[in-house]
């Protein structure tokens, strides 16, 4: 359950430093391409990561649960200004 956690965690600060990266880089950069990728390989898998967390009938932690929810909200919020951006 630990490492499951963990995973989660470190496939949120990812994302969060991808959506930086875009931010800061110009639309025209090739890199561009490249973070979109990542991004969405990174989204795929925090959301197979929290769903088998949702499925263990064992797992209890409504905190985390509920801050996973609230970095849901805040990484769409990031998103559309990156798109907006675009």
């Amino acid at each position: 359950m630990e490492h499951q956690i963990a995973k989660i965690e470190a496939v949120n600060s990812k994302l969060l430093f991808l959506l930086k990266n875009m931010q800061d880089i110009s639309p025209e950069d090739s890199a561009v391409e490249k973070l979109v990728s990542e991004l969405h390989l990174n989204i795929e898998m925090r959301q197979s990561l929290l769903q088998a967390l949702l499925a263990d009938e064992q797992y209890s932690d409504r905190d985390f649960l509920e801050k996973q929810f609230d970095l849901t909200q805040t990484l769409i919020k990031q998103s559309n200004k990156v798109m907006q951006q675009r």
